[in-house]
């Protein structure tokens, strides 16, 4: 039963990552885009079909509020690893 909550709860936070950086809560979304990624990466291939594609749109998330928030640095960094990703397609 466990694992049916974790799969609702992640399918919610895309909807919280993306509405927090729309109302400019740049932060926020970083937060919970790290958090959703830790739990992302404990699940294996086999738990979630699109696995890589989740955490390249997380590390793109992340790249994004970064950038809002001015370390271009650390944004460069997350697209990057999203781009690393989607080559890897």
């Amino acid at each position: 039963m466990k694992k049916i909550k974790e799969v609702i709860s992640f399918f919610i936070k895309p909807f919280l990552i993306f509405s927090a950086q729309v109302d400019g809560k740049f932060e926020e979304s970083l937060k919970l885009a790290k958090k959703t990624l830790k739990e992302v990466e404990k699940w294996s291939d086999e738990d979630l079909s699109n696995r890589q594609e989740v955490v390249a749109n997380l590390h793109s998330s992340m790249g994004n509020a970064y950038l809002e928030m001015g370390n271009y640095n650390k944004a460069l960094e997350h697209h990057n690893r999203d781009m690393e990703i989607a080559k890897q397609k």
